[in-house]
């Protein structure tokens, strides 16, 4: 594959960034029980899951003594050093134990290159290593609070056996929907993820944003 110019990449990210419509799509398709769901349902559940992040973002802005007294009760640690995984990086981790582990080192050599190709501006009150903490944290209030993203369940049926279970997706929903309202950005910071990645595998970066430019969609990554 031949080498990915950054200014190229640069470009064609700025115009996904100014374009995408519905970023947390691609989202739910990523759900194992994806094929599960209803689509008349689909929308549904993106809008609403997207609304729980906005409201519980929207109330800690107007309450930061509470939102800095949870943080406060975590559990922060270093994540070792991101390794890919079929085409995925892990830029920090949630334990139900009230645990956070976040790789600082990848994000700051993230940090370095948005600045330095002039992108900071898309966070003008945030760094990326915030923006991926704050989306753990998300998932922290999630399961205290017994969300509706913890709660809602998909039911369905294999053979003469009915199931049901979580669909993970709306938590991943709703925290990109908490860190975009809660920082006020433009767009869904999912789409900053192959900003991210660029440091570490160019060419993977440049695919997530052409195939996320053709379906106005983006992949998971954090």
């Amino acid at each position: 594959m031949r080498s990915v110019k950054v200014e190229e990449f640069c470009q064609q990210f700025l115009h996904l960034w100014s374009q995408a419509t519905n970023p947390h799509l691609q989202l739910l398709k990523q759900d194992p029980l994806y094929a599960k769901v209803d689509p008349a349902q689909a929308e549904s559940i993106i809008e609403t899951a997207e609304s729980i992040g906005k409201q519980e973002a929207r109330w800690y802005r107007e309450h930061p003594q509470e939102l800095q007294g949870i943080i406060d009760s975590l559990k922060i640690n270093e994540l070792p050093e991101a390794q890919a995984q079929q085409e995925r990086y892990t830029f920090a981790v949630y334990k139900k134990t009230d645990h956070i582990m976040i790789d600082r080192n990848f994000l700051a050599q993230a940090q370095n290159f948005i600045e330095a190709q002039q992108l900071s501006r898309l966070l003008p009150a945030t760094t990326l290593t915030e923006l991926v903490f704050m989306h753990e944290v998300f998932h922290v209030l999630e399961y205290r609070k017994n969300l509706w993203t913890i709660q809602r369940q998909l039911h369905y049926q294999i053979g003469f056996l009915k199931k049901q279970a979580r669909l993970y997706s709306l938590s991943e929903i709703a925290a990109a929907s908490f860190v975009q309202t809660f920082y006020q950005l433009e767009n869904s910071p999912t789409l900053l993820a192959s900003c991210i990645i660029y440091c570490k595998n160019p060419e993977l970066a440049q695919a997530l944003v052409k195939t996320a430019l053709k379906e106005q969609t983006i992949h998971r990554s954090y």
